[in-house]
């Protein structure tokens, strides 16, 4: 039959961003921004350069920064535009006024360091999602 949600949940889902929180908590936010920031560091030490995705990485992300970030890559994501690169969307925004939210280059920024794992922390396993398992027992506990 229908699902319904019980009562006492119903705060849960009073506002879009409160229906997605309660499916993927603040931890599990943390933890991304946590590790992508980590990688940035790990990536500008290797590279010998204060540099990520071409340009000079001025300060880490913050928590707010990759909500903005995750919204305007969900935007994408459910209104695609075929034959176009995400970039298009910067160069028309009247059109797509989202991006006004976020420089283009600090998207590509972000989207570049995106990580789940600390990477010195990986070693051989069997299991085929270790890169991810951090954020899968995240939401397991969560469910």
């Amino acid at each position: 039959g229908p699902t319904k949600l019980c009562k006492e949940y119903e705060y849960l889902f009073d506002s879009p961003l409160n229906s997605l929180l309660a499916f993927l908590p603040i931890h599990f936010w943390e933890h991304l921004v946590e590790e992508s920031n980590r990688y940035a560091h790990d990536e500008m030490i290797c590279k010998n350069s204060n540099k990520i995705a071409g340009a000079p990485w001025k300060c880490d992300i913050l928590l707010q920064e990759f909500m903005v970030f995750f919204s305007i890559l969900l935007h994408i994501t459910l209104h695609p535009i075929p034959g176009r690169d995400y970039t298009y969307l910067w160069d028309h925004p009247l059109r797509y006024t989202f991006t006004s939210h976020m420089l283009l280059r600090r998207f590509q920024q972000i989207r570049s360091v995106l990580h789940c794992k600390n990477n010195n922390s990986i070693t051989h396993s069997n299991d085929h999602l270790f890169k991810v398992r951090p954020m899968l027992n995240i939401l397991k506990k969560h469910f």
